[in-house]
C-alpha cells in the first residue's frame, strides 16, 4: 500500500469541481480537497502539503466576491513565498500560463 497522494482543487464552480472529482475517482490512494477562493487556497497551503494542485485561473480572492481574472496566477505567485522548494517549478508554470493568455 502506497502513500496517499493529496490533491487540492482551487475552483469556484461546483460543476467543474464535481467533474474533476469524477475524473480522479478511479485512482487509488488519493485524497481530494477543494476550496472556493484564493484566500481559502492559501490557508490550506499554509497548513498542508499537496502533491497536485488544480487551480482555476479566474477565481475570486475571497468566497462570494467578484471573480479576479488573474486570481489563479496571483495565487501561484503568493505560493512562491510559502515554499522555496516549489519556487522553480512555479516560476516556469507561471511564465507558461502568462504566455498562453496573450
Amino acid at each position: 500500500e502506497g502513500e496517499v497522494m493529496k490533491i487540492l482543487i482551487i475552483e469556484d464552480n461546483y460543476e467543474k469541481i464535481n467533474k474533476i472529482h469524477k475524473a480522479l475517482e478511479n485512482f487509488t490512494d488519493v485524497s481530494i480537497s477543494s476550496v472556493l477562493s484564493v484566500a481559502e487556497g492559501l490557508d490550506r497551503l499554509r497548513c498542508e502539503n499537496y502533491e497536485i494542485l488544480v487551480v482555476d485561473m479566474q477565481i475570486p480572492d475571497v468566497r462570494g466576491r467578484d471573480i479576479n481574472v488573474k486570481g489563479g496566477i496571483e495565487l501561484l505567485l503568493q505560493m512562491l513565498s510559502l515554499s522555496k522548494k516549489l519556487a522553480g517549478y512555479l516560476k516556469t508554470l507561471i511564465i507558461w500560463m502568462l504566455m498562453l493568455q496573450y
